[in-house]
């Protein structure tokens, strides 16, 4: 069930519950409902009852039956072939309706259908599949500061009082983090870009952890 569906359900559950109540003020209020948004959701379940569904004509299947069987038969022509071989046999139809016709039942490339000829004219052999657990991850390890500097970047938000250009186009915050594996020190930098992250920030930052490195050396 979607979403939608599942809110049509529980607003024609709720109806029912209010309806079967002798006071629907007082159930609307216990169920916490406006009694106005009541009769609302009333007229609304009473409306959307379910509709016809749509029957494919007796010849539609039957002409789908003769393209599929068609296109198996020959499974190197396309779909312009088909139609012409179909034609020869007293079936008209187009070579867009045979192209559509093999995108509905999976079909419409020359490997899907050998693929298809070869599974049902070939027997399966079950296999056994043995499960594998994944490894755990690995550790980062560095003897000392500066050996090793981790670079990561994750998307923060975006914020109206962010303006990158004078049409007030409101930009993106993105944090730029190193870290030293060895101390685990930590460099953050905050930048709001357009869209994707700016590798003239993640630049800037490498050289400011480098800086940084020397001047503690």
């Amino acid at each position: 069930m979607n979403p939608h569906d599942a809110s049509k359900a529980y607003l024609k559950r709720l109806v029912e519950l209010i309806d079967q109540a002798p006071n629907k003020r007082a159930a609307c209020k216990k169920l916490g409902v406006h009694h106005s948004t009541y009769y609302r959701w009333r007229h609304k379940v009473a409306d959307a009852g379910p509709g016809p569904k749509r029957r494919v004509p007796w010849a539609d299947r039957q002409l789908e039956q003769r393209i599929v069987a068609e296109s198996l038969a020959f499974p190197a022509l396309g779909p312009q072939r088909v139609s012409d071989e179909l034609r020869r046999g007293g079936v008209v139809v187009s070579a867009s309706k045979v192209w559509r016709t093999m995108v509905k039942h999976r079909i419409n490339t020359r490997q899907l259908r050998y693929q298809l000829l070869k599974t049902h004219r070939e027997p399966v052999d079950p296999v056994l599949v043995t499960p594998i657990r994944p490894r755990p991850p690995g550790q980062l390890k560095a003897s000392k500061p500066g050996d090793l500097i981790q670079f990561d970047c994750f998307y923060v938000g975006s914020f109206k009082q962010t303006k990158l250009t004078t049409k007030k186009i409101p930009g993106r915050i993105w944090q730029y983090t190193a870290i030293d594996v060895a101390s685990s020190w930590v460099w953050i930098e905050l930048e709001a870009s357009l869209h994707n992250p700016d590798p003239a920030v993640a630049s800037k930052l490498a050289h400011r952890v480098a800086q940084d490195l020397n001047a503690w050396d």
